[in-house]
């Protein structure tokens, strides 16, 4: 658990006081069975109701400090844990957002799910349960084998060999405990897994009636995961008989010798009860560690898991010394940029070569999986390139501070994505100091003024998770005007009108090579006909630059640009 030990000096007075005021609380506890044998002994035995008093006295004043005491330490207990694991999650919150989109991928969204939560929880659960025990339990058993022992050294060894015994049940089931607890954890991702597919693609399953299909693969993680789940079930109902038979041995020992003692004269009747109290204070503060103890083995799975997202080596890197704040004017070059992802067998890019003006704008084209939205992730900084370079304004963009480059750049990622908030605050997202008016141009020039004019409560109208309460067309819309209220040097689009009609998308267009006049603009897009007025157009093929002009001259000179074309002029025709 060095994730938790790495913490503790933060919160090092929480745990201070769980220390503390759990120390307190065990001595009063234990003070108890003495001062209750001297009542019986000296007291009732003798009928001295003076000493019944007095001793009844001190009994109210040590049940009253150690009620005080395990609250203050149950509170203090509480907060540690609480405020470790606080801290646990906003490290991997940390960790993922540094994350490019290979990571994201290598993780898989619902695993990174399970580990921010599920996982978290886990050691939350453990370290609740251990700060209830962390110093009560040693304490009491210490405390009360010496106690017992001065009570009555013949006992005290019946209470030795219960706890070894205990000890042993212990041993045995945490040791499956450990191998049960990753099969559940692994078995939770892969029903998250499932889970976030299914509801994410709902719509195509429903359309393929595909749902039978979806219910049993659903049902078959499903019931791994409770196999796995039975088999702890069955590990803590072995454990508690265990426990259960060890203590009523124990006790039933304890009595039977000490009547033996009691009857010869060597043990007051006082001290024969203590010790059996002594005894099941020792053994309920044992099986209670052992219950903390058993939650050990998912608590350390659980870590093991969240260790490796916080120590997962990004690819993208911060530069070790970057460059400062400078003046961005929007130059890009790219330099036998290539890029292959690990255990592939083919670069998504190879030999990148391209030189792009400040203030110009380039279209780039290709059928799909022609590389243009890694491309455009390359240049946005999002993943790194195996090979080659990228330089904006010619300095390399590795060396440069990714809050710098993001500063001044804005992206319409392929899909669509709006936050749960208003309109205005998803269009500030972008620029959070925007005013109404700037929202209100930039909805304009994507074509969203209208739609967004006649919602109930206009710029202030509600937008659910992820934006579906408006139709796609409507979502890549926003997501422009997003983009264009950021006012960036380098614009990139990736196939920003694919949900748009022609007439639409033509408007949207033309007003964009207004807007963006002296922003540099890559516009990424399936189709030729939207792109075909663009002052530059670089034709991607299998991820390497085929084509690179004006369409004119694409038309006359590069093959793959003419089949584009007269595939889409097809499709068109037919339509």
């Amino acid at each position: 658990m060095g994730l938790v030990h790495a913490r503790i000096g933060k919160h090092r007075w929480w745990f201070a006081g769980l220390i503390a005021f759990q120390s307190v609380s065990v001595a009063a506890t234990l003070y108890l069975p003495a001062i209750n044998a001297d009542l019986i002994d000296n007291g009732l035995l003798r009928t001295d109701v003076g000493h019944i008093w007095t001793a009844g006295g001190w009994m109210v004043i040590a049940s009253v400090v150690q009620l005080l005491a395990a609250a203050l330490s149950s509170y203090a207990g509480t907060r540690a844990a609480t405020d470790v694991v606080h801290d646990l999650r906003s490290d991997v919150y940390d960790k993922v957002a540094t994350f490019s989109n290979r990571e994201h991928q290598d993780f898989g969204t619902p695993t990174l799910i399970t580990r921010s939560t599920d996982d978290l929880q886990q050691i939350q659960t453990f370290l609740l349960a251990f700060g209830a025990v962390a110093a009560a339990a040693p304490l009491t058993v210490l405390g009360g084998a010496w106690m017992a022992f001065r009570t009555d050294t013949g006992l005290s060894l019946v209470v030795v060999v219960a706890v070894v015994l205990l000890g042993a049940v212990l041993g045995v089931v945490l040791r499956w405990t450990a191998r049960v607890s990753r099969r559940i954890q692994d078995r939770l991702d892969a029903v998250n897994r499932v889970l976030h597919e299914q509801l994410m693609g709902l719509t195509v399953i429903r359309a393929f009636t595909r749902e039978r299909f979806e219910t049993e693969r659903f049902g078959l993680e499903n019931a791994e995961l409770a196999v796995a789940t039975r088999s702890m079930g069955r590990l803590n109902g072995t454990f508690v008989p265990a426990v259960m038979l060890v203590t009523d041995l124990s006790i039933l020992a304890v009595v039977w010798f000490g009547g033996h003692r009691v009857t010869s004269g060597h043990l007051p009747i006082g001290g024969l009860t203590a010790c059996i109290t002594y005894l099941v204070l020792i053994l309920g503060a044992a099986m209670t560690a052992a219950w903390a103890l058993m939650m050990l083995p998912r608590a350390l799975v659980a870590a093991e898991r969240i260790r490796a997202v916080r120590d997962a080596a990004p690819v993208l890197r911060p530069p070790g010394r970057p460059t400062g704040s400078v003046p961005i004017r929007g130059g890009l070059e790219l330099r036998g940029v290539t890029l292959r992802y690990p255990g592939a067998d083919a670069d998504v890019l190879s030999g990148i070569d391209l030189t792009v003006e400040p203030g110009s704008t380039v279209a780039i084209v290709g059928s799909m999986g022609a590389g243009k939205t890694t491309l455009l992730s390359v240049v946005a900084g999002l993943q790194d390139a195996t090979s080659g370079s990228v330089r904006l304004d010619g300095v390399d963009l590795r060396s440069v501070d990714p809050s710098v480059l993001r500063g001044h750049l804005a992206i319409v990622p392929q899909r669509s994505l709006l936050f749960r908030g208003t309109v205005a605050s998803n269009l500030r997202l972008a620029r959070p100091d925007a005013t109404d008016a700037e929202l209100w141009e930039a909805l304009e020039v994507a074509q969203a003024r209208e739609f967004v004019a006649a919602m109930d409560d206009g710029l202030r109208s509600p937008i659910v998770q992820g934006g579906t309460n408006v139709s796609g067309g409507q979502r890549q819309r926003l997501c422009i005007a997003r983009a264009l209220v950021a006012a960036p040097r380098l614009l990139l689009l990736d196939d920003p009108v694919s949900a748009l009609d022609p007439e639409t998308s033509a408007r949207l267009l033309e007003a964009l090579r207004t807007a963006t006049a002296g922003t540099t603009v890559l516009l990424a897009s399936q189709r030729t006909t939207g792109v075909s007025g663009a002052e530059r157009i670089v034709v991607l093929h299998e991820g390497g630059v085929v084509g690179d002009g004006t369409h004119p001259v694409l038309l006359d000179s590069c093959r793959t640009y003419q089949e584009l074309v007269a595939a889409q002029d097809t499709i068109g025709a037919s339509a």
